[in-house]
């Protein structure tokens, strides 16, 4: 079968520390219905701290126990989400959003960042954070940047948020 095979392959690479072959065999893992092993796989693959985007992935799945409810691990997840985050990764940034539970300023500073990537959910929870603050001028800003971007901004403006 294709999937045996791949699974020979990813594992030999994997031992030799490439980073996309744990990715893989965390793939073939989850398809196959082997939670504990997938997240050994994505959390050596994450170790690697090579790609962002799978230290994000290995987050969320601690965070909302995608892969299994025992993987649940609020500590283990922030610091998985807050190192990506600060790599760069967009996704990351707005999963931060969540787990600042209440801080304005740094709710503000991981959107803005999300923002500055292009990211349009970020773009969107800000208009809705300004426009509840009644802070109109950055409002404003937000949408000149947005406009001179050419990016959408009837999604921010019809976005579910925006209309509460």
């Amino acid at each position: 079968r294709d999937l045996d095979q791949a699974e020979h392959w990813f594992r030999m690479a994997s031992k030799q520390g490439f980073q996309k072959s744990m990715v893989g065999m965390y793939m073939i893992c989850t398809e196959r219905g082997q939670p504990d092993e997938a997240l050994q796989w994505l959390t050596r693959a994450a170790e690697q701290r090579a790609d962002p985007s799978v230290m994000h992935m290995l987050g969320m799945h601690l965070l909302e126990g995608t892969l299994s409810a025992a993987h649940i691990d609020e500590q283990k997840a922030r610091s998985w989400l807050t190192e990506a985050a600060e790599m760069g990764q967009p996704e990351a940034q707005l999963a931060m959003v969540k787990l600042e539970h209440g801080d304005k300023a740094r709710t503000r500073l991981w959107l803005k960042r999300a923002k500055d990537q292009g990211n349009r959910d970020a773009a969107a929870q800000l208009a809705w954070l300004y426009t509840k603050e009644g802070n109109f001028y950055q409002l404003a800003h937000l949408i000149a940047t947005w406009l001179t971007r050419g990016s959408g901004l009837a999604r921010i403006m019809t976005s579910s948020k925006w209309s509460q």
